[in-house]
């Protein structure tokens, strides 16, 4: 037994593990995610979604992938019922992060996302190499506004992105978006917004932790999309030995692509107190979520 499993955990990061919701839409993308992650995903039925996390013993922010793919209503679909879910769900789900191509449409949806629709917490995330643009492009920059007029988190996923991977030309991916350079120039224009950086930065982890230790308005830092056992060896010892570091990094899994058990073992292995484990699986969320407007941790 581990201590994420004697405990309630805040995972700040998972997917949809049904087939009609999940990251990787199609049958080709979920073929090279299977090769790319070393494993085979199982998708189900939102009822088994729900069965597996509170097996776990989590609450999650839900995040269902880019949606650049998609026509805006089927956007504004899938958030209709990603709203239901969570309303009917509140002790398995926070919220959402949302994540759209910048343009005007996806604009006036994630507006409607903050003040129309029950989502607990609703927070603005950018993968760079998911849309091609970075985090400090001017194309977001409507989106930061209303983050900061709605006191909502922004969230920049950095490194390397299991999506495009193994694909030719990485699907027209390009990796340089996410590289901690962009969320470091987003920080010092936008001084007042908390910023959230989410997974490894590898191959930039080295700046992506000057950047954290730099900028005191990135608020926290989550860890979705590998296990403890891959991470970069800087990543790991700033966790373990970096004074201050512990208080500012979140639990997050990537679920389904990873089970909540095997992540806690790994997490487990690590150089860390029993105390330090309960504030990076729980407490550092409710510190750094709930300085938001629709968190309720």
């Amino acid at each position: 037994m581990t201590l994420g499993n004697e405990m309630q955990v805040l995972d700040v990061h998972c997917h949809y593990s049904t087939d009609e919701a999940y990251v990787f839409r199609t049958a080709e993308d979920r073929e090279r995610a299977t090769v790319n992650f070393r494993r085979e995903v199982e998708l189900g039925t939102e009822e088994e979604m729900l069965e597996d996390l509170r097996a776990a013993g989590v609450r999650t922010m839900i995040n269902i992938g880019c949606t650049t793919d998609l026509p805006i209503e089927e956007v504004r679909e899938l958030h209709d019922d990603t709203a239901r879910i969570i309303s009917e769900n509140r002790d398995v789900f926070i919220g959402q992060w949302i994540m759209v191509d910048p343009n005007e449409d996806t604009l006036s949806e994630f507006e409607r996302c903050l003040t129309e629709l029950d989502m607990g917490l609703v927070g603005f995330t950018v993968n760079g190499s998911s849309t091609n643009t970075a985090a400090s492009d001017e194309a977001y920059h409507p989106f930061y506004e209303l983050c900061l007029e709605h006191n909502a988190p922004v969230h920049v996923q950095l490194g390397y992105t299991g999506i495009g991977a193994r694909h030719p030309g990485g699907d027209g991916r390009i990796l340089q978006y996410c590289h901690p350079k962009h969320v470091d120039k987003l920080a010092a224009e936008f001084p007042e917004m908390k910023i959230i950086i989410g997974r490894p930065a590898w191959p930039w982890q080295s700046e992506a932790i000057a950047t954290f230790i730099h900028k005191e308005n990135i608020v926290g830092y989550e860890l979705h999309g590998w296990s403890p056992r891959w991470w970069p060896e800087e990543l790991k010892q700033s966790i373990e030995h970096r004074p201050g570091f512990q208080g500012k990094i979140m639990f997050a899994s990537d679920y389904p692509i990873f089970s909540h058990d095997e992540l806690y073992e790994a997490w487990e292995e690590l150089d860390l107190s029993r105390d330090q484990l309960e504030g990076i699986y729980h407490d550092n969320a409710v510190n750094i979520l709930g300085q938001f407007d629709g968190a309720d941790l």
